[in-house]
């Protein structure tokens, strides 16, 4: 996920990927600066692929939400 403007790292987003098979939304991930005093987590997130799944869905701060199709054929999305 890539961020707005100034925060570029994407920090609090959620994100959650919807199965193809019964169309029901999980697993999810939120991207965080870190868990603790020095460290830093990465914003990329990683998924398996259960099945075909076929939505990736990211709830931006301030209530933005983005909606992207995901082919069976990709490996790699990126959300702005």
């Amino acid at each position: 996920m890539i961020g707005e403007v100034g925060e570029s790292q994407a920090h609090g987003r959620f994100a959650e990927v919807q199965s193809g098979r019964d169309g029901k939304w999980g697993p999810a991930k939120e991207v965080h600066a870190g868990s603790g005093y020095g460290s830093m987590d990465s914003s990329t997130l990683v998924f398996s692929r259960v099945g075909d799944s076929t939505r990736v869905r990211v709830r931006w701060p301030g209530g933005r939400i983005s909606d992207q199709e995901v082919p069976g054929d990709v490996r790699a999305v990126v959300v702005e």
